[in-house]
């Protein structure tokens, strides 16, 4: 499931995708929408029972600005955000943590 709700300066994507190959697939059909280019934020929490590590990988291969990484409350034991966010190599995030910090520099020249 896919829910799109715009404003004039916001775009929120809902998904429920459960393994990487249905992530890959929702991230090829939203590049191709011209109207959601840009600065995307994913807010990330799954359980253990999922390819958590590999869905974090699609996400990096696909040039997302941020990932928040967020846990769930109820169900099956999920991964804790601190557990997630150790996942990249350390040149890995390096790269990632200056592509967030120029993220966050044009967003507060757009402000």
């Amino acid at each position: 499931m896919i829910a799109i709700v715009s404003q004039p300066l916001t775009r929120v994507i809902l998904d429920g995708a459960h393994v990487p190959f249905n992530l890959a697939a929702v991230l090829h059909d939203l590049n191709r929408i011209r109207e959601l280019a840009g600065f995307c934020v994913v807010v990330f929490g799954t359980t253990r029972d999922k390819q958590a590590f590999e869905m974090l990988d699609l996400l990096r291969r696909h040039r997302v600005d941020v990932v928040i990484c967020s846990r769930s409350t109820s169900g099956p034991s999920s991964w804790a955000p601190g557990e997630l966010r150790r996942y990249p190599s350390e040149a890995d995030a390096r790269d990632y943590i200056l592509r967030c910090e120029e993220a966050r520099r044009q967003l507060q020249q757009t402000d």
